[in-house]
């Protein structure tokens, strides 16, 4: 029988819980961003790698691609899974290269790519990054990638309408 008593206990121990979820959900958001901060020159080496800004047409700024990615990846709503997915993908690179995957030359980059790809763990992330990649490069100018409208110039399509009045990302 469930006494008031055993009531008053079960639910402590159940709000400490939660509780203790909440500090941790944040203390993991705050060691994900500092993971980022260390595999971040690796994505973004990747996403020039598959998105030279030549090929393009266009040059666009890499600390604007650094930027949306860190801020995308850290939005609220943003699940979880794939944040932490993106980054232990960029890790599991990185140790594959020894840390090297920034100063390769593009044929060493593409054969460690290719052997990355082959694994069922390697392609989701390339998809991923692929993914997120061409989110910054046809996003609307404002959110600092896609300046110019230079990505919808080259593919003579626009973005959707209305369009953004302000970055979703200043409230990050």
């Amino acid at each position: 029988m469930l006494t008031r008593r055993k009531f008053m206990i079960a639910s402590s121990v159940i709000g400490g819980a939660f509780a203790v979820q909440v500090y941790s959900t944040e203390t993991s958001l705050v060691v994900l961003k500092k993971r980022l901060d260390m595999v971040l020159g690796t994505i973004v080496s990747v996403q020039l790698h598959m998105f030279p800004p030549a090929s393009l047409g266009f040059s666009f700024s890499i600390q604007a691609l650094e930027i949306f990615l860190r801020h995308t990846l850290f939005v609220a709503q943003y699940d979880p899974d794939i944040r932490l997915f993106v980054i232990e993908g960029a890790a599991q690179l990185m140790a594959m290269e020894k840390e090297r995957f920034v100063v390769m030359d593009w044929h060493k980059k593409e054969q460690l790519l290719r052997q990355y790809e082959k694994t069922n763990y390697g392609s989701a992330w390339l998809s991923r990054i692929l993914t997120l990649t061409m989110e910054a490069l046809f996003s609307d100018p404002i959110y600092g990638v896609n300046r110019d409208e230079k990505m919808w110039q080259v593919l003579e399509s626009y973005g959707g309408y209305p369009r953004p009045k302000s970055e979703y990302m200043k409230n990050v």
